[in-house]
């Protein structure tokens, strides 16, 4: 009976064992060997938008193993050109895409039993990346801008605003090429732009970055009109090492060297003491060739000359007069009174440029850290210096209407080439091994730098670094000038 009672027990415990084991779930799934159906559709798909690349996320689906997504440009996802298989979490980036274009995502769920049905279709279109390149150049009344295409983009909007806050809708719209001008505007006045990419379908890139520019100034010297680029404070390296140097203040700058018509209306009728005036090139205006054949002692006349005559202070002091005609004749020699000559740096009128001003001018007023060693103003790197410079090369061996070549990242024309331009600075002392604050030299006033090279020279002697030196006397038809005056710092 024992033995009966022991086998028994062993026979109860046995089948016990069996239907526990019989009734439990598969090890790897969410679902029993009762329920033997294929998932539901996938749903609540999102999908994030980036260059070049979809982000698509949806909610588990019960008893699902794996999932299947379909992408493409066409509406049929069984021809779909993008499939992505045996995905088995609820999220998948899609790469390599095609920036601005729009893609149409399908998924389906899958496990042993069968697969899902396909979910509804999500249509988004990648990201196109913002024009890069932004550069903008401040005119008399406008802004001249360019940037860099997108390959994906078919048009491109234009915003601008008087803050650095993009507005909602662009000045111009559905622009095809990567060149464009806002025009109408304040002078000396600050403005932001922004570009937008635009695709064929209407979807937009991002903003591009914000840059931005002062347009110019209109001036006059009696019934001659000329315009001044603003120029911000800043700090730039010299040399190759450095120094740093350090321009403290804004000032204007002429776009242009000073013309024949220029001097002339200010220095009286018949004061033109310019070697070519006359011969100028078919489609040139002679009277708006450079003056050149001054020297420093001209230099400083004209400039308070003019100042008086649009009723600014003037800059320069000979022997305690700023009017120049209390200080008898121009000198065709070393005069030691004229190179006594004091600046007024708080006048608000013309003058000439220290060496530093004149070359962070000619750099653009950036490209701070090598902009130095530029083959020319405005020069790329990877462009002709006959765009931007009449030398020896191109010249035919005589000066040219100013503004003819293209102009710098301020706009300024000439800056390298035609003539050479007078600097205020005096020679005789070589410029700093130290960072330094509105530097300029002192030494010997009776000859002073001048930069940019000219009509004769070699593009070696047109790089923005180069300089030379005159006597303060010295009258050459390779010797120009250009003018600067203070400027307010413009918010």
């Amino acid at each position: 009976m024992k033995k009966f009672k022991k086998v028994l027990f062993i026979f109860v415990l046995i089948k016990l064992i069996f239907f526990t084991y019989s009734c439990r779930p598969y090890p790897d799934n969410d679902y029993t060997e009762s329920v033997k159906t294929a998932p539901v559709t996938p749903s609540g798909i999102h999908v994030v938008a980036a260059s070049e690349q979809l982000t698509v996320t949806w909610n588990v689906v019960s008893g699902a193993e794996h999932y299947t997504l379909y992408c493409d440009t066409g509406n049929d996802y069984s021809s779909a050109a993008i499939v992505i298989e045996n995905i088995t979490a609820p999220t998948v980036i899609i790469p390599g895409l095609q920036n601005g274009t729009i893609y149409n995502i399908w998924l389906k769920a899958f496990n042993r039993y069968g697969s899902s049905g396909v979910s509804t279709v999500q249509s988004i279109s990648t990201i196109m990346p913002a024009p890069g390149g932004v550069s903008v150049t401040g005119k008399l009344g406008n802004i001249q801008i360019s940037w860099n295409s997108i390959s994906s983009a078919a048009y491109y909007d234009v915003y601008y605003n008087t803050t650095n806050s993009a507005p909602v809708s662009p000045y111009i719209t559905n622009n095809s090429g990567t060149t464009a001008t806002i025009s109408g505007l304040d002078e000396g006045r600050r403005y932001y732009v922004w570009i937008k990419a635009k695709g064929n379908s209407g979807n937009y890139s991002d903003f591009s970055n914000a840059v931005n520019c002062v347009t110019m100034e209109a001036h006059s010297g009696g019934s001659v009109s000329f315009n001044m680029a603003y120029v911000p404070a800043g700090t730039f390296t010299l040399q190759n090492g450095g120094p740093n140097m350090t321009i403290s203040k804004s000032y204007w700058i002429a776009e242009t060297e000073v013309t024949q018509e220029l001097f002339e209306e200010i220095m009286g009728a018949g004061n033109n003491p310019s070697y070519f005036n006359s011969g100028a090139d078919s489609g040139e205006v002679q009277v708006k060739r450079p003056v050149e054949n001054v020297n420093f002692y001209h230099a400083i006349v004209f400039c308070n000359k003019l100042s008086i005559a649009e009723e600014k202070m003037p800059v320069y002091e000979i022997n305690g007069y700023t009017d120049p005609n209390f200080w008898g004749t121009i000198p065709t020699s070393d005069d030691s009174m004229w190179n006594n000559v004091t600046a007024n740096w708080n006048a608000d009128g013309y003058r000439l440029p220290t060496a530093m001003e004149w070359m962070w001018a000619a750099m653009g007023a950036r490209d701070s850290s090598n902009g130095y060693a530029k083959a020319c103003a405005g020069s790329t790197g990877s462009n002709n210096i006959g765009d931007y410079v009449w030398y020896d090369v191109n010249s035919n061996a005589k000066t040219h209407e100013v503004g003819k070549k293209l102009p710098n990242e301020l706009g300024l024309c000439d800056m390298n080439g035609n003539v050479r331009e007078i600097c205020w600075d005096a020679s005789g002392e070589s410029y700093p091994t130290v960072d330094t604050t509105d530097y300029w030299a002192t030494a010997d006033p009776s000859y002073h730098k001048n930069r940019s090279g000219s009509w004769k020279d070699d593009e070696t002697l047109c790089l923005i670094a180069d300089y030379g030196a005159a006597t303060s006397w010295s009258a050459t038809n390779d010797l120009g000038l250009r003018i600067v005056t203070n400027a307010p710092s413009i918010p």
